[in-house]
């Protein structure tokens, strides 16, 4: 074997061509780990954002340059390649943003159940404290062991007491000033628009 022809030389000559790969599988790892992020931990109308983000600041202008190099590449006879990769690239970045507003609705409604089905995880501590002292508490950092808020129960404001009656309320994902309250007495919820 030569010095010319050692696994290290070989190796060496091989890792310039395995950088690029390994770059765009980490970017596109990257990608997938904050969309995934973003669905599991964060508020679920930052996903519509997001795809109107895509749809308005790549998707137009990637199909506006697309409309125009298109008939232009076919009417010079040059190569469509580089069009139909980006007329490609449109589509999947289409599919994506309408499959990101899909879940972004599902992820909304799973926590509208949540946060509607609290009030009957919550009621029989807060009984028991309406019990022991005639009135409900002014927070639920006064209960003695509370069950934790589902997100759109987070917010300031989301548990209200005047004393004989308590409210919880929470805005609805999507809707613009829309809020849902839960009515001690009457043990419903309202849709207040």
């Amino acid at each position: 074997m030569s010095p010319d022809e050692s696994p290290l030389l070989l190796a060496q000559s091989r890792l310039p061509r395995r950088i690029p790969k390994f770059a765009k599988y980490l970017g596109a790892a990257t990608i997938l780990s904050l969309y995934v992020w973003f669905v599991c931990f964060e508020y679920p109308l930052r996903l519509d954002l997001f795809a109107l983000a895509a749809g308005l600041y790549v998707l137009v202008p990637l199909g506006a340059i697309c409309a125009v190099l298109l008939p232009l590449a076919f009417a010079m006879g040059r190569s469509l390649r580089l069009p139909w990769m980006l007329l490609g690239g449109v589509f999947c970045l289409a599919a994506f943003a309408g499959f990101t507003v899909l879940l972004s609705v599902f992820i909304q409604q799973r926590a509208v159940v949540r946060a509607k089905a609290y009030p009957n995880r919550i009621a029989p501590l807060l009984e028991a404290y309406h019990y022991a002292h005639g009135d409900y508490p002014k927070s639920l950092d006064q209960l003695p062991s509370a069950p934790s808020l589902p997100s759109l129960l987070r917010d300031t404001g989301s548990y209200q007491s005047d004393g004989p009656t308590y409210h919880l309320r929470f805005s609805q994902p999507g809707g613009f000033g829309d809020v849902w309250v839960y009515d001690s007495e009457t043990r419903t919820w309202h849709l207040r628009t």
